[in-house]
């Protein structure tokens, strides 16, 4: 289906089952933030609550803003930590960077935890200087020699993680020889060689995506150089009726060759939505 955007007037296609929903208004997030931004900023906003609040520091005597929901649950009395430390008798002990030498306040301070660094460089240099290579505390003895399951050759891996192939490329073929056909645990018996029946052509399969207005029904990407293709979501491939045929993209074609139940549901909910639920049922009972 074809729509303009309500924020930049761009034409683009969605599905018909979104914009029966309220959905498939704007052609990109980028537009619909800025929309909401417009209609539903500041004032307009349902959450609006006066605005920035005028505060005075109890301690410095200084004048700062906070919003209402920043008083509300803090008190808005404070203008910074420094100020807050002193308002409610907090000491934060001094403490020593363990790289760089550098005294540092932690200002996260809890009893018991004491800090070590004053930032995540400093940790990360000392860490990568004195925990790295065999001074490691988990250090199993460095990389391990293997042999490829599929060409035979040795390489490299490491040891925390038995590797059997040396590439992926040796991975993907000895998966082609050993999880094919009857060997793999979706086989289903060869129902992917039985025939399509003869209502199946180029014209039904056309007419179905120009229904769908050429956007795969799942995740919604429109139709580029190859076809959408045209799913049965019964699996029945004799079935043939408008009603049983839903577009899909070649990646979410592929998904629904798994856990059929799921996705024989999912997508008559989808066809439910296009033609309503009340007509649907009374094609399917005639």
């Amino acid at each position: 289906m074809i729509r303009n955007c309500e924020t930049c007037g761009k034409e683009f296609k969605t599905r018909p089952s979104r914009v029966k929903i309220g959905w498939g208004r704007f052609c990109s997030n980028k537009c619909r933030g800025t929309w909401y931004s417009k209609e539903y900023g500041g004032e307009n906003s349902p959450n609006w609550k006066g605005g920035p609040t005028e505060c005075k520091c109890e301690i410095c005597g200084v004048t700062f803003f906070r919003t209402t929901s920043d008083v509300e649950k803090y008190g808005g009395k404070y203008c910074s930590r420094e100020c807050a430390d002193i308002g409610r008798r907090v000491k934060r002990p001094k403490y020593r960077c363990k790289q760089c030498g550098k005294t540092f306040i932690d200002i996260w301070y809890k009893k018991g935890q004491d800090r070590l660094f004053c930032s995540q460089k400093c940790m990360g240099e000392w860490y990568s200087e004195n925990r790295n290579g065999e001074l490691a505390t988990c250090w199993k003895g460095g990389p391990k020699k293997y042999r490829c399951e599929w060409c035979g050759g040795e390489f490299m891996g490491r040891r925390s993680r038995a590797r059997r192939f040396c590439s992926l490329e040796c991975c993907n073929q000895w998966v082609s020889k050993n999880y094919r056909g009857e060997q793999h645990h979706a086989w289903l018996g060869g129902l992917s060689f039985e025939p399509y029946g003869i209502e199946f052509d180029n014209a039904l399969r056309e007419l179905v995506r120009e229904r769908d207005g050429y956007v795969c029904q799942l995740c919604g990407r429109a139709q580029g150089k190859r076809a959408l293709s045209v799913h049965h979501i019964d699996y029945d491939k004799n079935n043939n009726v408008e009603h049983n045929l839903i577009s899909l993209c070649k990646s979410c074609h592929s998904k629904t060759n798994a856990n059929r139940y799921y996705w024989q549901n999912r997508l008559n909910g989808f066809i439910g939505v296009i033609y309503g639920m009340e007509q649907l049922n009374l094609e399917i009972g005639g």
